[in-house]
């Protein structure tokens, strides 16, 4: 249960930030891009990020989104996946952060960062996979 709570508060905020990214390209007069965005994670739950975008120049960005109801302070889950894309694509990988999010009213606090999640954040391995 508390795992599909989990994931429905994530897949909440990806949605959020799909339309996010929709006003940014409007804004930037990019409107022939909004189209081409894709929520990758709607599909694909391992591609290593959640949704394809565009930066301010037309550049393809990959987005990893992270979403809790907590304070800024609140820890996340990251896959390994997720942190070797970022490694491998951190001149076009943004994490975006979403905290303080309101179920209700669809919105919370965001702050981005581009890059290897490894140089962004303190990351602390808190489960192994066991096999026989």
């Amino acid at each position: 249960e508390k795992d599909k709570n989990l994931k429905e508060i994530g897949d909440e905020g990806e949605l959020s930030i799909v339309e996010y990214e929709k006003l940014k390209l409007k804004k930037f007069n990019k409107d022939d891009l909004i189209d081409k965005i894709i929520h990758v994670s709607e599909s694909n739950d391992s591609a290593g990020y959640d949704i394809l975008s565009y930066d301010k120049d037309g550049n393809q960005i990959f987005i990893e989104v992270k979403t809790t109801l907590g304070p800024v302070g609140t820890d996340f889950y990251i896959s390994p996946g997720e942190i070797k894309f970022s490694k491998n694509n951190a001149d076009n990988y943004y994490l975006y952060r979403i905290f303080n999010f309101n179920r209700i009213e669809k919105k919370g606090q965001l702050y981005i960062k581009k890059g290897n999640v490894e140089e962004n954040f303190n990351l602390t391995p808190v489960s192994f996979k066991v096999s026989i």
